[in-house]
């Protein structure tokens, strides 16, 4: 078995973060014009909330593909390519609504600590 899976190719991840960008671009499409107010508040939040759900759907997603393969090298690749799109995504007036945001880069820091420990090993 350890033949077969020595030979498989490594996996692409740019069609995966080429989605997890798109969908996060979404999110500041979604962000309302504000002029006089905040482009954090409850306003901007609730229009942005399905955009900023989809997005992290897909780059949990992602992060569940590339850990059940184990292929260290290719979820390290993910994860440190998906981070800086993880943070990207809004930081809310209302802290209690960043927790998406919050689970995202926990779950990507987390896969970054386990991938660079398993290929050390």
């Amino acid at each position: 078995v350890s033949e077969v899976e020595e030979r498989l190719p490594a996996a692409d991840v740019e069609p995966v973060l080429a989605n997890c960008q798109k969908l996060v671009n979404a999110i500041h499409r979604a962000m309302p014009n504000t002029r006089w107010g905040s482009s954090r508040d409850a306003f901007c939040q609730r229009r942005c909330g399905g955009h900023v759900t989809t997005a992290k759907a897909a780059i949990m997603k992602g992060l569940q593909i590339y850990k059940s393969c184990k292929q260290w090298d290719v979820a390290l690749k993910f994860a440190e390519r998906a981070l800086p799109m993880a943070k990207e995504i809004p930081v809310w007036d209302d802290a209690s609504k960043n927790g998406p945001r919050e689970a995202v880069i926990k779950a990507l820091d987390a896969l970054i600590a386990e991938a660079q420990k398993k290929i050390e090993a």
